[in-house]
């Protein structure tokens, strides 16, 4: 075998030796590291986190993109309108604070309507009495909407003998996040409070509270909503609450 010839093989089964060695290390640590994590799937309702109870709240971009897309639409709806609101429904939504799509309002106005129900024009009737033109929610959205409903409350004023709770908590079935709540992805926030409102008027005896007292607060609300969510864990039957 000639000089050159040996050289050859020598220096080709050094580089395939060099190849199964780097192969075996990469295969090492193949078998030895976690695999990479993949898109999580949204979590169950019940099993999310709660929602922020003040500031701001970072939401995902499909979250803001979905909001944004509510806002212009709730914008353009009431654009015109006598009191900024829908003229069919007389909800006004808007953001609470410039930039932050995450806490909203939604006022609704009682224009006098001799057809609407007792309770509508009690509510009215309320709201004059009181020197207020409008009944007022707000809404805190979590960066898992729309597959869970945001959070809503009674700001001012509140209402007696209705669905809200002492510190402002609503108690309805649409916004619950136990399994058997009655929100799907396909709402949005003009048909949430739509059902929201029209629920509160079917009361047989709310009225509007009067007096002088402080707006309900988030945090005084979440405190509501965590005893409502107890109360109606196993379901909405016929299931008694305290407020």
């Amino acid at each position: 075998m000639s000089g050159m010839h040996e050289r050859f093989l020598k220096n080709y089964w050094l580089v395939r030796v060099v190849r199964v060695s780097r192969g075996a290390g990469c295969m090492k640590r193949a078998i030895n590291e976690p695999p990479e994590e993949g898109p999580k799937a949204p979590s169950a309702k019940h099993d999310h986190p709660p929602a922020p109870t003040s500031g701001k709240n970072e939401t995902s971009f499909a979250t803001s993109k979905r909001l944004m897309g509510e806002w212009k639409a709730a914008q353009k709806r009431q654009a015109g309108t006598p009191d900024d609101a829908c003229p069919h429904s007389h909800l006004s939504l808007g953001l609470v604070e410039e930039g932050d799509f995450t806490l909203w309002y939604c006022r609704k106005y009682y224009p006098d309507n001799p057809n609407e129900s007792t309770q509508y024009k009690r509510i009215r009737e309320g709201l004059i009495e009181l020197g207020k033109d409008y009944l007022e929610w707000r809404l805190r959205f979590s960066d898992q909407y729309p597959f869970i409903p945001p959070r809503v409350w009674m700001h001012h004023p509140t209402l007696d003998g209705a669905n809200v709770w002492g510190n402002g908590g609503i108690c309805a079935q649409v916004i619950s996040e136990n399994d058997g709540g009655g929100w799907t992805p396909l709402m949005n926030v003009q048909v949430l409070m739509k059902s929201i409102s029209n629920t509160t008027e079917q009361y047989k005896n709310v009225k509007v509270r009067q007096g002088t007292y402080p707006p309900h607060t988030e945090q005084g609300a979440m405190s509501d909503w965590g005893r409502i969510e107890h109360a109606h864990r196993d379901g909405w039957g016929d299931v008694k609450t305290t407020k």
